[in-house]
């Protein structure tokens, strides 16, 4: 058994970050969601092979293989770890997300539509909607889901700055 781990950091510089696992790290901008971090699962080798058609489509979404994680805190060496190579500049307006993989029980669009609808809401209210909008999906498969909200403000020298 193991753990993923994914920790952020906003300073003055921007925001930094270091991941082992699936646990995404997205930032949201300007109504378009990217994800920052690595995955270190199975699901993004086998949407690349499929891709290279080294896969048929229904060997390259198994229901269960693609959870299965390449790099986990385990206690021992860690096969895969991810980090910022340098800090990212935040602008305003801009929400990062930090969650486990169980946001995943929706797809990019729904995340963004459930922070459009709340755009001026606080952090915690925000984050709020998102696992409410997972809830809904009633997925009795579901797999558990954390959800952290930053919203940064810039600073009067134009850099990323904690709330």
């Amino acid at each position: 058994m193991g753990t993923t781990l994914i920790a952020a950091a906003v300073t003055p510089a921007g925001l930094e970050w270091v991941s082992v696992g699936d646990s995404p790290l997205f930032l949201l901008r300007d109504g378009v969601l990217k994800r920052l971090n690595a995955d270190h699962s199975l699901r993004p080798v086998l949407r690349e092979m499929s891709q290279r058609r080294e896969l048929r489509a229904a060997e390259s979404n198994p229901p269960s293989s693609g959870n299965l994680l390449r790099a986990a805190l385990t206690g021992d060496e860690i096969a895969l770890t991810d980090q910022s190579r340098r800090p990212m500049l935040l602008q305003e307006g801009d929400l990062i997300l930090v969650a486990t993989d169980g946001i995943h029980t929706l797809n990019d669009a729904e995340i963004v539509r459930a922070c459009s609808k709340s755009a001026t809401a606080e952090a915690g209210v925000l984050a709020s909607h998102l696992l409410k909008a997972i809830r809904d999906r009633a997925n009795p498969n579901q797999d558990n889901t954390t959800i952290a909200v930053l919203k940064p403000c810039p600073g009067a020298d134009g850099l990323a700055l904690p709330l």
